[in-house]
Formats: C-alpha cells, sequence, structure tokens
C-alpha cells in the first residue's frame, strides 16, 4: 500500500557542460531517522531501459521503445 512515511524522490538535472546529475532525497518522517540527501552523476545508458536509473529516465523521456526480448524478460 501507499507509505507516506518514508520515500526516494530524484530529479536530473543537465550542466551547461552537457553532464547528468540525479539529486537524490530519501527522506524519512520518523523519529530518530535522518533524511539523506545526495548527488551523483549518471550517464544515458543509467537512464535507458536496463540501466540503473531506468525509472527516473522514463519520466524524463529518455525511455525507448522496448524489444520483445525486454518486454517479456
Amino acid at each position: 500500500g501507499d507509505n507516506d512515511t518514508r520515500g526516494v524522490d530524484q530529479t536530473l538535472y543537465r550542466t551547461e557542460d552537457g553532464r547528468l546529475i540525479v539529486y537524490t532525497e530519501e527522506w524519512t518522517r520518523w523519529q530518530g531517522e535522518t533524511s539523506t540527501y545526495t548527488l551523483h552523476e549518471a550517464t544515458e545508458a543509467d537512464l535507458r531501459p536496463g540501466g540503473d536509473l531506468e525509472m527516473l529516465g522514463y519520466e524524463c523521456g529518455f525511455g525507448r521503445p522496448l524489444t520483445l526480448d525486454e518486454a517479456l524478460g
């Protein structure tokens, strides 16, 4: 079900020199737990199907139609 006490939000940025930067906020509303915030560089391969950031890439328009094997895998 829905959980509004913990979550992860990611934002993708493209720098002036063309690099892709992901800002990640792992947030919590639990007492005694601390939210964390990170920045890291990504590649277009990370954002494509099968990449570590596939869902973020999909949301940001980096997706492509899947092959039949990818869709069934």
